[in-house]
């Protein structure tokens, strides 16, 4: 998997997703900024606009718990691992019975 963006910061608006061109279909959400709902909110937007081989890779400052039950829900596999390198909590989210 790509690393976080180069703007360790974090971004705001519609910066936050990095849709750059790349051959693994990944796309990076900053919601490290955002309060709740949105941070829900734009993940889960994000991921029903990925494919079949994309992987939303998700930076937050702490464990999600919201968004799982939800993503289950509506298919998607998920792994929350936390990172002192992106000072982070990483999660990796992809459609479900995929690579």
């Amino acid at each position: 998997m790509r690393s976080e963006p180069d703007d360790p910061g974090g971004r705001t608006g519609g910066d936050r997703t990095d849709r750059r061109a790349d051959p693994w279909g990944t796309v990076s959400l900053n919601v490290r900024e955002l309060g709740p709902p949105k941070l829900l909110r734009e993940t889960l937007e994000r991921v029903e606009t990925l494919g079949d081989d994309d992987v939303l890779i998700r930076y937050n400052d702490r464990t999600p718990q919201f968004p799982f039950p939800r993503l289950d829900d509506r298919g998607f596999a998920y792994a929350a691992v936390e990172t002192d390198e992106t000072d982070a909590v990483v999660t990796a989210i992809r459609p479900a019975g995929r690579g």
